[in-house]
């Protein structure tokens, strides 16, 4: 114990010095009972660091994706089921993950046609849950360059009120069974709010952007965030720390 630091002191090494494979090497040969050494906690942060350096730089890849294939949503979903933190920043309370692909009802007395939310997050103080449905970045929140109404008045895109659609029919399938889906007791349902998102803004015009804001605004029960915002938010959740560490 004393060896390894005198050794990391001669020799002068530092956070800043060591590589990420330093970094895996170095951890692998500490002993097990140095647990308080200043080198441990540093070598952490470094690890940390990393880790979120590599959450910023998949969820850009992500949002940047060119092309909209069949396998991009399930993407998207493994993406946000290992990092379902940055969709529990968008409820601004705290809240839990009850899980992804959550089933809440809708089967008929053959046993089909139920209904799954993507994911599904209770408030830890009243289990209020709430309900996100995820599209992915390449689908088209306006469909046309056309205006509906010149000069600026745009329709909504299919994908969008689609979307829309299947939430609120998720939404209403949990309220009307929510008594046999929560025999626990695990949560409750009281006007669950929910969330879809979908597309990406700097797809729009500025003349379609006005009439996408004038539609998402005057939704009541539906909050709709695009990609680009979220992760504009998530990398200013994450800037402060991994900006400072990289400087």
């Amino acid at each position: 114990k004393g060896e390894l630091s005198l050794f990391l002191k001669d020799k002068k090494i530092t956070p800043e010095k060591l590589s990420d494979s330093d970094v895996k090497k170095l951890i692998d040969v500490i002993p097990t009972q140095i647990k308080e050494e200043k080198v441990f906690y540093q070598a952490e942060e470094k690890i940390n660091f990393i880790k979120l350096q590599k959450v910023k730089d998949d969820f850009q890849k992500l949002v940047e994706q060119k092309t909209d294939t069949d396998k991009l949503e399930e993407k998207c979903q493994s993406f946000f089921t290992d990092n379902h933190w940055i969709l529990s920043n968008i409820l601004s309370m705290p809240v839990v993950l009850l899980g992804g692909k959550v089933y809440v009802g809708g089967k008929n007395i053959f046993n089909k046609g139920g209904k799954e939310a993507d994911f599904l997050f209770k408030n830890k103080l009243t289990k209020n849950v709430f309900i996100i449905e995820i599209k992915t970045p390449l689908k088209k929140i306006i469909d046309t360059t056309t205006p509906y109404r010149k000069p600026d008045v745009f329709s909504i895109g299919k994908e969008v009120t689609g979307g829309l659609v299947q939430a609120l029919d998720q939404k209403d399938n949990l309220q009307k069974e929510f008594h046999t889906l929560a025999k626990g007791g695990e949560f409750v349902s009281f006007n669950p709010k929910v969330v879809l998102i979908i597309g990406n803004l700097k797809s729009l015009s500025k003349k379609q952007l006005k009439s996408f804001e004038l539609f998402r605004s005057n939704i009541k029960d539906v909050e709709i965030i695009t990609y680009d915002e979220l992760l504009t938010r998530t990398n200013l959740i994450l800037g402060e720390f991994v900006d400072t560490k990289k400087k």
